[in-house]
């Protein structure tokens, strides 16, 4: 008898630390959601002044690096140069989160992008043309 009572103690006890992970790993996924978020957010306000909350100091922008001067920035300070860059071209600019995946450390999300072109963007000049585009980002 006391056999059993302590498999079922242990099976217990790993269903226990099961779940508890479980939470672990789903708070975790919805925090880097949070931070999608958060990051959209700013984008279609231009507000950035909770960029430090949550933009990581090791945050680069993949297309940026094709550029000498913008490679060289990381962190909330490449982000801000981002979304400045983005709101000059694009003052109506709008991400509307259409759908959104994640697992782990990893998050991709799919977005309908919309923004008239009213000023140069980095070499791309000014073209006066209403856009909407579907965007696919993964954040890692």
């Amino acid at each position: 008898m006391n056999k059993n009572l302590s498999i079922n103690n242990i099976g217990k006890r790993e269903e226990e630390i099961e779940s508890k992970v479980r939470t672990e790993r789903e708070r975790k996924v919805q925090s880097n959601i949070r931070v999608v978020r958060q990051a959209l957010e700013v984008l279609n306000t231009g507000d950035l002044s909770r960029i430090n909350e949550f933009i990581s100091p090791q945050y680069f922008n993949h297309e940026s690096q094709v550029d000498p001067v913008r490679s060289k920035l990381r962190g909330p300070e490449e982000f801000m140069d981002t979304v400045k860059s983005l709101r000059n071209a694009f003052p109506d600019l709008h991400y509307e989160e259409q759908e959104t995946i994640a697992s782990g450390d990893k998050v991709i999300s799919m977005l309908s992008v919309t923004g008239k072109h009213m000023g140069n963007f980095f070499v791309i000049r000014l073209r006066d043309v209403k856009y909407h585009i579907k965007q696919h980002t993964y954040i890692e």
